[in-house]
């Protein structure tokens, strides 16, 4: 069975990654897809960080997850990819209701794959706070991935001395 999780990971943080181990032991194959798309405001360039992701996700010695990125609708991808599941956290009970009316326009899709909701015992943190954080040079590596930090905080430095 194959399944995707889908998001900007802007930034990747720990939730993620432990979404993704979850995932990963569930799924024969998992494609973690950061979405691209005219609606969201890219703070780092989507190429590096599938390179940093894709790393990470090596280092914790998970095998059978391909990083990539998606231009498409979630059930587009998935369709094209032959994907069964669609992978999503959950952050609150606000985020779960968004969640549902994205499940019921994807039905109206295709009613053939399915969603699944996994949680995570660590917190997600507003990309817009870690950003912050990461640019008054605040500790956040109980937040994000020390890789994922390192080129943050890089891609902040460059941004505040241009």
């Amino acid at each position: 069975m194959k399944a995707a999780y889908f998001g900007t990971f802007e930034p990747f943080q720990n939730y993620h990654l432990d979404i993704i181990k979850k995932a990963s032991r569930l799924f024969d194959t998992v494609d973690v897809a950061i979405t691209i798309n005219s609606q969201n405001r890219n703070n780092y360039n989507f190429i590096d960080c599938k390179h940093i992701i894709k790393n990470i996700i090596e280092k914790e010695g998970i095998t059978n997850c391909q990083i990539d990125c998606s231009y498409t609708l979630n059930i587009q991808y998935c369709l094209e990819h032959h994907i069964d599941y669609i992978i999503q956290g959950f952050n609150d009970r606000l985020d779960v209701l968004h969640e549902c009316e994205s499940i019921m326009l994807n039905r109206s899709i295709c009613d053939s794959i399915e969603t699944i909701f996994l949680s995570s015992k660590l917190p997600y943190i507003c990309p817009n706070s870690l950003i912050e954080l990461v640019r008054n040079e605040i500790d956040v590596s109980t937040y994000i991935p020390k890789d994922y930090y390192d080129y943050m905080y890089l891609q902040e430095k460059k941004k505040g001395s241009s």
